[in-house]
C-alpha cells in the first residue's frame, strides 16, 4: 500500500471513531419519561401518624340522661347507650391534604351480644365539647362516617373509610376531633346488657402537604 493510500485510510478511520463517539454520548444522555416522576415525589410527601383517643374528655350517655356509662348498646333496663369520643389532632398540619383515615376500635370489651340484636355499630361526627345529658341523640342518625356490623370486623379490621377522612379534614387547623358511637337499634328490649365498652380507640390518618 502506498503513502497515499495509508494517509486515505487513517483519514477514514478517524471520522468512523468519532461518529460512534457522538452517538454513544446522545445515548447517555437519554432521561426517563416524566410521567415517572410525580409518583416518586407523591410516596416521599406522604406522612401516617396515629390520631389518639384523649380518654378523660369522653364518656358516655343513657336515653334516660345518665352519665359516664362508656358502653354504646343498651343496659338491663333497655335504655339506649351512646359513647362520646375525643381525639387529639394537634399533629395534623394546617396545610395537610388527609388522603387516608382507618379507624381502629379492636381494643374493647363486650357485653351480651350487641351485633345479633342491635345491628351495626356506626360512628357520627359530633363537636359535644364535654359530655353532659343533651349531647344524647334522640332522631334518626344519618351520615355514618364508619360502621362495623360484627364483633369479629370490630377486633381484626382497620377499616379505611373516605367519609371519616373528609370530616377531619374540615377539622385540620382545629384541637379536636369528636365523635358518637350509635347502633342502628337503640334496644332490643330483651332487659340484657348488649353493648361494646371501649378501651382505646385510634385513628390511622396518612396526608401530603399542599
Amino acid at each position: 500500500m502506498n503513502r497515499k493510500n495509508i494517509v486515505y485510510t487513517i483519514l477514514l478511520l478517524a471520522i468512523f471513531v468519532w461518529f460512534s463517539g457522538c452517538t454513544a454520548t446522545t445515548t447517555i444522555k437519554t432521561t426517563p419519561s416524566s410521567t415517572e416522576t410525580p409518583i416518586g415525589e407523591a410516596v416521599q410527601d406522604s406522612k401516617t401518624i396515629i390520631v389518639k383517643q384523649i380518654y378523660e374528655e369522653g364518656g358516655g350517655l343513657d336515653s334516660d340522661g345518665g352519665c359516664c356509662i362508656t358502653g354504646v348498646g343498651d343496659n338491663s333496663k333497655d335504655q339506649s347507650t351512646q359513647s362520646f369520643l375525643s381525639y387529639d389532632i394537634t399533629e395534623i398540619p394546617t396545610n395537610a391534604t388527609i388522603v387516608e383515615a382507618k379507624p381502629d376500635f379492636s381494643e374493647h370489651n363486650r357485653n351480651g351480644d350487641p351485633f345479633s340484636t342491635l345491628g351495626c355499630l356506626n360512628v357520627y361526627q359530633q363537636d359535644f365539647g364535654s359530655v353532659d345529658p343533651k349531647d344524647f341523640f334522640l332522631g334518626t342518625p344519618t351520615n355514618s362516617l364508619a360502621k362495623w356490623c360484627s364483633e369479629v370486623d370490630l377486633k381484626t379490621s382497620q377499616l379505611k373509610s373516605d367519609e371519616l377522612a373528609k370530616a377531619l379534614q374540615s377539622k385540620v387547623g382545629q384541637k379536636r376531633f369528636q365523635v358518637r358511637l350509635q347502633f342502628d337499634k337503640s334496644t332490643d328490649n330483651n332487659e340484657q346488657t348488649d353493648n361494646i365498652l371501649e378501651t382505646y380507640s385510634k385513628i390511622t390518618v396518612t396526608y401530603v402537604m399542599k
